[in-house]
């Protein structure tokens, strides 16, 4: 067995002393110089383990104190409520507030700080027994930064500055450092330039309306602005519509005919309506909606288009006379124009 390696201290006992000047040591056995080196060895062990345990009892009072503050201000503001004086009735204990998953980290993207301390906002006034005081509010924040955003708050914090103090205050002072939107002339300049593209019709009306705020634009300029941006499929098939008045009524219109659109184009082929053969005969004429008349096709005779070759001749902007694209049909040049006493819309006679 391994002796305890305090028994050394008997090498240094006062027998070993000569002299006042001199020490004669005693032969030590290698043997036994190997057992209380090992013995030393194990009592470093020891040490450290110890010492990572003194480390995670720390993270833990750390833990403890930050909530023994929530405590302490969840009391001092309920005793701050006036009491007046009721009835004896049955205790009721307060709802649970919900539980709200915290916001991703903040890393400093200047694109989500506004992001960030919104949904902070929300979970304070969600749960205001948990978050009743600003050192709770501030000791929240602070565990969902890092990177630079945690280094500057660990400046501030250790200097004691004011802003540590209050939530309105830190969040004004990080907007400040990290928010830069985009507002103002820069807004309705990306606005502007706003195309959809290949962006989805939703993912081009969520763009455009987070510009549209930060610009500040009238709504017929909105209006405009938003209707040049749309791709040429879709916006061919909105000037056809009756007349729209409001950002609103355009914005729903332009995603119920993309949405068709969509649907038309996600039909198997062999459902669709079968083209017309090219001939020599031309075609038969019909009303192009938001002409003479809207919404039914124009006819020869008692002769009608069929409503699915309307439907697709319209959402692919051609011409509902004689189903070629360039033109409409009040511009067809295979179309005789009408006179006097005869149909307009018949066909030129051999």
């Amino acid at each position: 067995p391994l002796p305890d390696c305090f028994t050394c201290v008997d090498y240094l006992s006062p027998s070993c002393v000569t002299g006042s000047n001199s020490t004669n040591w005693p032969s030590m056995d290698p043997a036994n110089l190997d057992q209380v080196r090992e013995a030393i060895r194990l009592q470093g062990q020891r040490l450290g383990g110890h010492e990572k345990i003194l480390h995670s009892m720390m993270d833990q009072m750390t833990k403890l104190a930050l909530r023994v503050s929530e405590l302490t201000c969840t009391r001092v503001f309920t005793s701050s409520q006036p009491v007046e004086p009721v009835a004896l009735v049955p205790s009721v204990q307060p709802p649970d507030e919900p539980d709200i998953p915290p916001p991703n980290k903040y890393a400093g993207d200047p694109e989500t700080c506004r992001n960030f301390f919104t949904q902070l906002r929300l979970i304070f006034e969600a749960q205001p027994l948990r978050f009743s005081c600003d050192a709770a509010r501030i000791a929240y924040v602070a565990s969902l930064l890092e990177g630079p955003p945690l280094s500057y708050f660990n400046a501030l914090f250790e200097s004691d500055s004011p802003v540590t103090r209050s939530f309105d205050s830190l969040c004004s002072e990080f907007k400040r450092v990290y928010d830069h939107p985009v507002r103002g002339q820069q807004a309705g300049q990306q606005l502007m330039r706003l195309k959809q593209g290949s962006m989805s019709i939703r993912q081009y009306v969520c763009r455009f309306r987070s510009l549209a705020v930060e610009a500040g634009w009238n709504e017929l300029s909105l209006i405009s602005a938003f209707q040049s941006g749309l791709n040429r499929t879709i916006g061919r098939e909105m000037a056809l519509r009756q007349e729209l008045r409001t950002l609103e009524e355009v914005i729903a219109a332009a995603i119920h005919t993309s949405d068709q659109m969509s649907v038309w184009q996600a039909e198997p082929a062999d459902e669709r309506p079968a083209a017309s053969s090219p001939s020599p005969q031309l075609p038969l004429p019909v009303a192009e909606a938001g002409d003479s008349a809207r919404g039914e096709a124009m006819q020869l005779g008692r002769t009608r288009l069929s409503a699915e070759e309307h439907r697709r001749r319209l959402a692919a902007g051609l011409c509902l006379y004689c189903g070629q694209e360039g033109h409409r049909v009040n511009t067809c040049p295979n179309k005789k124009r009408s006179t006097p006493g005869e149909d307009k819309f018949s066909p030129a006679k051999s």
